[in-house]
């Protein structure tokens, strides 16, 4: 099945996620907890990876075209009156962002007296081989990923064990 990207209204996309599933749809906004400072201390939240964007599979029949963009909140397919599936590799991307359908959660990290870094558990420890960097202090990492030839930087959110 192929992935096509709704644009809706903004703070709208749970709800038009939810709606299209009961429609019988597999539809996806990916999101992830960041760990930001604010007034001198670290706190998490929770965010959309792509605001105002809901990913969704489906054949694209002038049936299904017309029920989605009748779900209240849907403001157009990208590629509007000829919607335009999503490349393989930017699907696998966006799967791999989706996470299962669960957040993406900051991976915890050691750092060793010397400075080296260790991923001890969560969504980055499947991709270790593919770490770029890891920076401690902006909790973040970076990997490269090649889905179907091409390669995708990530970041993704990072802990050091024991803290926050």
């Amino acid at each position: 099945m192929k992935m096509y990207v709704l644009q809706v209204k903004y703070n709208k996309e749970n709800q038009v996620k939810n709606r299209l599933e009961k429609m019988g749809f597999s539809a996806f906004n990916p999101t992830e907890e960041i760990i930001i400072r604010s007034n001198g201390k670290w706190k998490s939240q929770i965010k959309l990876i792509f605001p105002q964007y809901v990913f969704v599979e489906c054949e694209m029949t002038s049936e299904n075209y017309r029920r989605i963009k009748s779900v209240p909140k849907v403001l157009r397919f990208l590629g509007d009156e000829n919607p335009e599936p999503l490349p393989a590799d930017e699907r696998e991307y966006i799967m791999i962002l989706n996470n299962n359908g669960e957040i993406v959660r900051a991976s915890e990290i050691e750092v060793s007296g010397d400075g080296t870094k260790k991923v001890v558990s969560g969504m980055l420890k499947k991709y270790e081989d593919k770490i770029i960097f890891i920076n401690p202090r902006q909790r973040r990492a970076g990997i490269k990923l090649e889905l179907c030839g091409k390669k995708h930087f990530l970041m993704l959110p990072v802990v050091e064990k024991n803290s926050v």
